[in-house]
């Protein structure tokens, strides 16, 4: 088994962690987490893609975890976005050149897949577990425009998240882990969720224009992102190459819930399938 070491690092109020495995030719990957978490709730999937011999570099979005900013604050959905590119200046100045892989999950999902419709050009493939698109059943027309009024008036305020926290995964362990996590914020604040509620919809525009391998994933039971709504994006992408796994017992996250070690190796299956190409072409 490959051994991991990881170093810590900070860039422009963004806390990060790179981990490698000294010798390894194999590809990086960037690992964006979701809404209201963190980055190390991600370590599972870190350490089985190190063990597999793949860098990996994790960051904590801005108002998140132990990055800089004010809790569950943004100007724009824009920020997210900048936060990644953000991430890619720091590799671009700190570590060798290799091929990237992005990854993200559930509101990081929906980042990776703006980011890449703009920078696709920057990476070898992405893969996207639960990407927000459509949330739950839908949002309601009216809270969608008492949104916007708030925004407006009161983009400050903090509102309790409507999270089913119990949704997230079918292990006990997980659910309570999340529920004691200091990092982990029941709260959101009006403008963040205005910002986010105003750019799912173009999601399915993005995709459009993605045309670079890219693998979807979602828990056929999760009840928080709509498995329909990644179908649908699944369907609308512009990509030849591009794979949709469905776990049929999992929650929404599936790289947290009891069918992890499917989810691990499909992804890890279908990674090895595009790298060694990008090996061999390099060597």
């Amino acid at each position: 088994m490959a051994t991991e070491a990881v170093d810590e690092f900070t860039t422009t109020g963004l806390k990060g962690w790179h981990h490698h495995v000294p010798g390894s030719s194999k590809p990086r990957i960037v690992i964006v987490h979701g809404l209201s978490e963190h980055s190390g709730r991600h370590l599972g999937t870190i350490h089985q893609l190190t063990a597999a011999d793949y860098e990996c570099v994790r960051f904590d979005l801005r108002g998140h975890g132990e990055s800089g900013g004010k809790r569950q604050w943004i100007e724009s959905f824009e920020d997210y976005i900048d936060d990644v590119q953000t991430i890619f200046d720091w590799i671009d100045n700190h570590l060798p050149a290799k091929p990237v892989f992005l990854h993200g999950h559930s509101l990081g999902g929906a980042i990776c897949l703006r980011f890449t419709a703009r920078y696709q050009a920057k990476l070898s493939g992405l893969m996207v577990n639960a990407p927000a698109y459509k949330i739950g059943d839908g949002i309601p027309a009216f809270k969608i425009a008492l949104a916007k009024i708030m925004n407006r008036f009161l983009p400050g305020l903090t509102m309790k998240r409507n999270l089913d926290i119990t949704a997230i995964s079918r292990d006990p362990e997980v659910v309570s882990g999340c529920q004691n996590d200091p990092l982990v914020y029941a709260f959101n604040t009006v403008r963040q969720g205005y910002e986010i509620l105003n750019a799912l919809p173009a999601m399915i525009e993005h995709v459009q224009h993605i045309t670079i391998p890219i693998l979807f994933t979602h828990g056929q039971q999760d009840r928080l992102v709509s498995l329909h709504g990644s179908q649908e994006l699944f369907n609308s992408c512009a990509s030849r190459d591009k794979e949709f796994i469905c776990f049929e017992e999992a929650y929404h996250e599936v790289h947290n819930d009891f069918d992890c070690e499917a989810y691990f190796q499909s992804i890890i299956k279908w990674l090895e399938a595009r790298c060694d190409p990008l090996i061999a072409h390099k060597q």
